[in-house]
Parts: C-alpha cells; structure tokens; sequence
C-alpha cells in the first residue's frame, strides 16, 4: 500500500509517494544546490516595451521584413515570461517553453540558445533555476515538470525521465 503525502520544499516530487524515500540513494552534492533553499524572485518581469531599448539592435538595410520579423520574434519572447509563484514552487521568473501545461528541460536549454541575446534586458539564464529548485535528493531532474503544481511529469525511475545531453547543453549556456 502506497501512502501519499503532500510534498514540500526539498522532498522528492515525483508522484509524492512515502515509498520513494525507500529508493533514494542521496548524493552529498545535492546538499550544495542553493537552489533547493533560495528565497523565491516573485517579482515583475519587463515587457517586450521596457527590454527593447536593451536588446541588439539589427541593421540591414532594404530588408525591413526582416527587420520586423526579429522584433516580432522577441515580441513573442517577452509574452511567454512568467513569474515564480507559491503553487508552482520556482525560484525564479522563467521563459515559459509549455506545451499542454507543462514545462520541458530540452525547450527550455533550447529557447536559451537564442535567448541569451537578449540576457541585458532579462536574464533568461534564469529560467533553468525552474528546473534546479525541483532537484532530488538522489541528483534527479525530471525533463518535464506541470507549470501551474511544479510537479514531476515522470517518475524519476522512468528511462525517460531526463535525457543524458543535458549536461552538455548547460555547459555550453554558462560558457
């Protein structure tokens, strides 16, 4: 019989189940993760207004189109900023990269790719703490977490719980 508890900062938040505690095999490095103990950024984020002054400015000349798609791609980018709030448990606003309600590690390492362009008006980079808050005591990081509860999508024992590259595309962002 599985006993279900509600799961709080810290603990495991797979499927919130008593039994994962049996299963943990805690990693001493998981106690560095400042991110588990952060005070929450419940702040603002900017409108695409504010940030524009701040983003790279393109010139090309004869190739308004152009020109006006990027600034609508960035229009687009700053429409999609969420604050952290206490339902979701996050520590920091975050680039929202959702698809049906929850939020996936591969878009968010993606959507950062270009991003970080724009890192003088917002700092996207801030968007992986979303992910880093969520860790297990055992070093897991589920691949796709709900937005709105900040729960797991997968179990941590599922093969498809956090793909392998995703180390490597950290460090090529903190680069």
């Amino acid at each position: 019989m599985t006993a279900r508890r509600k799961p709080g900062r810290g603990q495991p938040r797979s499927q919130g189940y008593v039994c994962d505690r049996l299963t943990y095999l805690p990693s001493a490095l998981v106690d560095e993760n400042a991110f588990l103990s952060m005070t929450p950024d419940r702040g603002p984020v900017p409108s695409f207004t504010r940030a524009r002054p701040h983003l790279p400015e393109p010139f090309w000349a004869g190739h308004k189109g152009a020109i006006d798609c990027y600034w609508f791609a960035w229009e687009r980018v700053f429409a999609h900023l969420r604050r952290a709030l206490p339902a979701n448990g996050f520590v920091a606003p975050y680039l929202e990269t959702a698809f049906e309600g929850h939020l996936f590690m591969w878009d968010s390492a993606f959507s950062l790719q270009y991003a970080k362009y724009g890192m003088r008006a917002f700092n996207f980079l801030r968007t992986l703490d979303k992910l880093y808050c969520k860790q297990h005591r055992d070093g897991y990081i589920c691949r796709e977490i709900d937005q709105s509860t900040g729960l797991d999508c997968f179990h941590r024992h599922d093969p498809a719980g956090t793909p392998e590259g995703w180390k490597m595309e950290e460090r090529g962002l903190r680069n």
